[in-house]
């Protein structure tokens, strides 16, 4: 369950906008690496990801050319909509969700999930 103090953080655009201006980049590394994890495991097609509290979006970027569709997800409405501004362009939907309950999305449905800090 997510903590009091998560539910009330990044509440406003400019919050958002600062965040996204101000955040180091996310390490493309991650992913990297991650898709090597994964393709000693699974052949098939990479068509699904998913960026558990991807925030502004910066993390979720590194997905974009791996996949055919990339999904989104976080608590916090402004980062969300400040993701769309920078990415809405994108093969990727952002999604308001906690990483507890992903319920909108089918079991099995993503050949990677992240999740970063």
């Amino acid at each position: 369950m997510a903590s009091k103090q998560s539910t009330y953080i990044w509440k406003k655009a400019g919050e958002a906008e600062n965040y996204s201006a101000s955040r180091p980049e996310h390490p493309s590394d991650v992913v990297n690496l991650s898709l090597k994890y994964l393709r000693e495991k699974y052949q098939g097609p990479l068509e699904f990801a998913l960026d558990i509290g991807c925030g502004t979006g910066k993390s979720t970027e590194h997905l974009f050319p791996h996949f055919e569709k990339v999904y989104g997800c976080d608590l916090s409405q402004a980062m969300l909509d400040q993701a769309i501004k920078d990415y809405g362009d994108k093969n990727v939907t952002f999604l308001q969700s906690t990483a507890e309950d992903l319920s909108q999305f089918p079991s099995n449905s993503f050949q990677l999930v992240i999740a970063g800090r």
